[in-house]
């Protein structure tokens, strides 16, 4: 037996090991390691400002983040390689585990939004909803605790909203409104939009002295807009009714969480698993502080539909909403290979060729009319897939960002970039096919870890490109977790009533 086998098993065989898989299985673990992952992004996002001052100590900052990130990123993996399919026995513990990791990351997005807090501290803040949170806990256990760490994320999310305005986080959204404006009057969308720049400048805090060169400090003032279709055209009644995007956005996050409330198929414990899973990242600042200014939340609602189209073998609407988050966002393309490499497995190869075809003609549908309006032919999807972020030829926006760009860029090898991608995604690939044996919640953490991966080493690598690859990842550890055979409530009321009875 090879020597690396023999302490493996050795491993495996001692108490220490046999104690930590019996509260800590290695699914958990995956669980807790995800969580580490969005508050790693998130202590990323929120120091960078106050902590970097010169060039050099900004490649050390992000070299630093983006060492512990990649530290987790290969303990994820490396534990899903090793994943047995060994059931996993929530205990009351577990729940209180839950409660904390919400509360941990509920208290991070107090403290790194403290500003937008008028109305008191935000210690004051985070101090009464985990007191009144462990109340909730201790009297409801898991459900009453999950229930209203969820509604609390909805109420700061709607109170964000309220208190502030749309340009205070950036111009994306301002961007997708002048393009639906743009559209609707019958103009084409994809076109520079610096009145939105100009608008910009007015709002500062300080005096703008140079419109024109404040303007050409953003990308979009002098590039034509650089979103997919599908990413814009989901505003556009929004825009036609008057109806404030981040409102829809509010809408979007509902959907997304109602999609692992309802919609994500597993036996028991659902508040509990959840509370170890998808509300902790949920929760976190980089996140719940900024769902209001992003616009991709309905591309990771699209994705998260198709996977559960894939589980309910409704290939061929899960074919359509593939084709629709291709057409939406360029990272769909990260989720092909390991997802085509799982159904090649589960469908002839008739039925294959059928769904991609179908996945296909939606794609094309929505794209096809605007690269032929906006006149570059196929330079529209050059630009948009092979300049800008997915499998990039050129390097964007090299820092302030968790990823491998600066590092690949001072050693001279920017460029590598998309040969590192390819190989990522065909191991994948090649893994998922040559495992054979595969549940849907093992390959949906596989896909999710490709999709983290592909952008660890993306040229353009901002905080929100992990996230759906995150929020897979997760499903799949939910999935995997709520197979449990074992309650959690009921373990817990067990006890109560057995202290109660003595």
């Amino acid at each position: 037996m090879p020597p690396f086998s023999i302490f493996t098993r050795r491993l495996r065989a001692s108490s220490m090991t046999t104690a930590i898989n019996a509260f800590a299985p290695r699914t958990l673990r995956s669980a807790l390691a995800a969580f580490l992952l969005a508050i790693t992004i998130s202590a990323f996002y929120g120091f960078q400002y106050k902590y970097r001052a010169s060039t050099e100590d900004s490649f050390h900052y992000d070299l630093g983040f983006s060492a512990a990130f990649l530290l987790i990123l290969v303990f994820l993996t490396c534990n899903l390689l090793t994943a047995r399919t060994d059931p996993v026995r929530l205990r009351t513990l577990h729940g209180w585990l839950g409660f904390a990791l919400m509360a941990s990351s509920f208290t991070l997005t107090l403290f790194f939004q403290s500003k937008f807090l008028a109305l008191a501290p935000w210690y004051t803040v985070a101090v009464v909803i985990t007191l009144v949170g462990l109340h909730v806990h201790y009297k409801w256990l898991g459900r009453g605790s999950t229930y209203f760490f969820g509604v609390i994320g909805l109420v700061f999310l709607v109170v964000y909203v309220a208190t502030t305005e749309t340009w205070q986080r950036g111009d994306m959204l301002l961007v997708i409104e002048a393009a639906g404006k743009e559209f609707l009057s019958g103009g084409q969308p994809y076109r520079t939009y610096p009145e939105v720049y100009g608008l910009l400048a007015g709002k500062q805090p300080f005096e703008v002295l140079d419109v024109d060169a404040f303007a050409r400090s953003y990308r979009g003032a002098t590039v034509p807009m650089q979103y997919l279709p599908g990413i814009w055209l989901a505003y556009v009644p929004a825009v036609a009714l008057g109806v404030d995007l981040r409102v829809l956005n509010v809408t979007f996050a509902v959907c997304i969480a109602l999609v692992f409330e309802r919609l994500l198929r597993f036996d028991q414990n659902r508040p509990v698993v959840l509370s170890l899973t998808f509300y902790p990242v949920i929760l976190s600042p980089s996140v719940l502080g900024t769902l209001s200014a992003l616009h991709v939340l309905h591309y990771w609602l699209l994705l998260l539909l198709t996977m559960l189209n894939v589980q309910a073998r409704r290939y061929g609407l899960a074919a359509v909403l593939l084709g629709l988050s291709l057409a939406t966002r360029q990272g769909a393309l990260f989720v092909l290979p390991p997802l085509l490499a799982y159904l090649s497995l589960h469908l002839k190869w008739k039925e294959m060729v059928r769904y991609g075809l179908i996945a296909l003609g939606v794609y094309l549908m929505v794209t096809v009319p605007f690269a032929l309006w906006s006149g570059q032919g196929f330079l529209f999807w050059k630009h948009m897939y092979f300049d800008l972020t997915s499998l990039s030829e050129q390097v964007y926006q090299a820092d302030r960002q968790i990823g491998m760009t600066s590092l690949l860029a001072r050693a001279g090898l920017s460029e590598s970039a998309a040969l590192i991608q390819t190989a990522i995604l065909l191991a994948a690939a090649a893994y998922v096919v040559v495992r054979r044996k595969n549940s849907l919640s093992w390959v949906l953490q596989a896909i999710g870890l490709t999709y983290i991966w592909a952008i660890f080493v993306n040229p353009y690598a901002v905080r929100y490109e992990y996230y759906p690859g995150l929020l897979l990842f997760v499903s799949g550890v939910a999935m995997a977790l709520g197979d449990s055979p074992s309650s959690t409530e009921t373990v817990g009321r067990n006890i109560r009533a057995t202290a109660a009875s003595s």
